[in-house]
């Protein structure tokens, strides 16, 4: 059962210093023929004693300091003596389990700490056999006392570990560790080349517009180059497609910068000539030196005559209505911080809503919320001894004064159509809709019937306020300056006539004067001409290149003789123009139409 190593010369006394009533462990025989057979018969002799006389032979505690986890398993064999006191056998220990008998005379416990009990043994096979495998156990119910405590070094340096073979692992089946990154790299560059194709046509055309811009990331302290580009295809769809939206890499944001830029991403394309394309971009100096093409567009509002004024320079009726819209502002916190907002909900289907500085629309979104939802807002307030002292009918005219402008935003960025020819309709119709308060209402009473608001509006509140009432002085000076912003900050331009001339439902171009029509038909009169003097040109350019020599042959021939029936001669005379015209037109239509609306 133990390895004759483990074994020391053992003294003949088993007792010490005690008469036992099992004495005759004491009288064996001490010319043994060694050590080792002698040890081994002793170790026997007591394990035999502790299995077949348990009242007398016992097996006592280690009362001593001890730090290993053996003593968990082993204890001291002993003997009662007559007195009802255990001695101790000197020089062996035994298993508490299955009274296995070890020499100890040192103190190493090296060999006991390796001992496999003959009871753990059959305990396993006894679960084996009843299917409760012991490899369903926990790693730790095999080991005793605490579990080990890892420093953070340790633990981090295991999580490494732990992560390099995940990735060893998808490498080894994937062929490459970074996967995703290769795929969406991969993916990249098929669309960049199928869209470098779709690209061809449109630039033979010159039915495509680039719009790049510089975006400033304040977190990350970079700028990002975006470009965007809207096209018009050989089968008359718009299409508009992001190139890139990456870091500015360059030294600076100067003009000789930003071209060098550009022609970094564009030749990702097959786009090598910068100036023969068409851009639209921001009126900035460095955007507008940047590009040195034959077209270019600006796509904001003026802002060189417009001039900021302070608060406290406005009317006193001005000052009374951003009040009003401050303390709304307030209110929809107060509702949102104490959780009232749950409880206006419940009471009225309507939640209120908060406005963000960055989208300024989402004032109207607000007063919109209040102005529905006023009664239960009230009713709610009063219960929480709170007083709503807001005047419902400012509430008011500020979302009908709001209300065109989001009318307008919406009819721009629905659809993917072209949309350049909106420019000159939402203009005139705005400056229209703001130019009397009489204009504002009905403006606002049509939208309210599609809508249906006004009817939600007098079902849940008979006592509303008369909003055709005359306008505050504080609402006109708001009107009357964002008619003053409109007819000096966007200035129409005859591209934006052209659009919508070559639109089919608003050629007649309604409420423009005879001198803005008459303009912008010699505007397209003009492109038609060059139009044509391009095909011209290409059309020849392409029969050179085909056969020089048939061409000067041809050349030298006499002009065939013309027809002697004027008729015919008129009809196939008026075929071929039609459709030259009809080719011009259509080119023309692309030319225009692919310039996006301003944002």
């Amino acid at each position: 059962m133990s390895s004759p190593e483990i074994l020391s010369p053992v003294s003949t006394s088993c007792i010490g210093n005690s008469t036992s009533r099992g004495s005759q462990i004491a009288l064996a025989d001490s010319s043994s023929p060694s050590p080792q057979s002698f040890d081994k018969a002793k170790r026997a002799e007591i394990q035999s004693m502790l299995k077949t006389r348990p009242n007398e032979y016992i097996i006592i505690e280690n009362t001593g300091k001890h730090t290993s986890n053996c003593w968990t398993l082993f204890e001291f064999p002993a003997i009662n003596n007559i007195n009802g006191d255990a001695g101790r056998i000197n020089g062996f220990v035994s298993c508490r389990k299955c009274f296995g008998i070890y020499s100890f005379i040192s103190n190493s416990t090296r060999f006991l700490n390796q001992y496999d009990c003959e009871g753990s043994k059959e305990r396993n096979k006894r679960l084996a056999s009843n299917g409760t495998l012991l490899s369903r156990r926990c790693l730790t119910t095999f080991f005793s006392g605490q579990p080990p405590i890892l420093k953070t070094s340790e633990i981090l340096k295991i999580k490494d570990l732990q992560a390099e073979w995940k990735c060893i692992c998808i490498g080894a089946r994937h062929d490459c560790i970074d996967v995703v990154a290769a795929h969406v790299f991969k993916l990249a560059g098929q669309h960049r080349v199928q869209i470098g194709e779709e690209l061809v046509e449109p630039l033979a055309s010159d039915a495509v517009a680039f719009c790049p811009y510089l975006r400033s990331d304040s977190i990350h302290q970079i700028f990002d180059l975006g470009i965007a580009a809207a096209l018009v295809n050989d089968e008359f769809e718009y299409r508009s497609y992001d190139l890139c939206c990456s870091p500015f890499e360059e030294d600076d944001k100067t003009a000789a910068r930003v071209v060098v830029a550009l022609g970094k991403v564009l030749e990702r394309f097959n786009i090598n000539d910068l100036s023969l394309l068409k851009f639209v971009m921001d009126r900035e100096s460095t955007d507008e030196n940047a590009t040195d093409s034959r077209d270019l567009f600006s796509c904001n509002a003026l802002h060189d005559d417009i001039s900021k004024t302070k608060v406290k320079y406005l009317p006193h009726s001005a000052r009374e209505v951003l009040k009003v819209l401050n303390s709304c502002k307030n209110l929809v916190k107060y509702a949102k911080l104490n959780g009232l907002s749950e409880d206006i909900q419940s009471a009225g289907d309507v939640s209120l809503c908060q406005s963000s500085k960055i989208r300024w629309l989402s004032i109207m979104k607000l007063l919109e919320s209040i102005d529905r939802s006023f009664k239960e807002t009230k009713k709610i307030l009063l219960e929480k001894k709170k007083l709503l002292v807001i005047n419902r009918l400012i509430i008011e005219h500020p979302v009908y004064l709001l209300r065109p402008f989001k009318h307008i935003i919406v009819i721009a960025q629905k659809g993917k159509d072209p949309s350049l020819y909106l420019v000159l309709i939402c203009v005139m119709a705005s400056r229209k809709t703001l130019s009397s308060f009489e204009d504002l209402i009905d403006f606002n009473k049509e939208n309210d019937a599609h809508d249906n608001v006004s009817a939600t509006k007098k079902e849940s509140d008979d006592d509303q306020d008369d909003t055709e009432a005359e306008q505050s002085d504080g609402i006109r000076f708001f009107r009357l300056r964002l008619l003053e912003l409109l007819k000096n900050m966007f200035v129409l331009e005859p591209i934006h006539y052209v659009a919508a001339f070559l639109h089919p439902r608003y050629r007649y171009l309604h409420r423009c004067s005879n001198d803005q029509i008459n303009s912008c038909k010699s505007h397209i009169r003009r492109e038609f001409k060059q139009i044509a003097d391009r095909e011209k040109i290409k059309r020849l350019f392409s029969i050179r290149e085909k056969d020089p020599a048939s061409q000067r042959e041809v050349r030298e021939e006499p002009p065939p003789k013309k027809r002697k029936e004027l008729a015919m001669n008129m009809k196939a005379g008026t075929t071929a123009t039609n459709a030259t015209n009809l080719m011009i037109r259509k080119k023309s239509t692309s030319i225009c139409q692919c310039i996006p609306i301003p944002s």
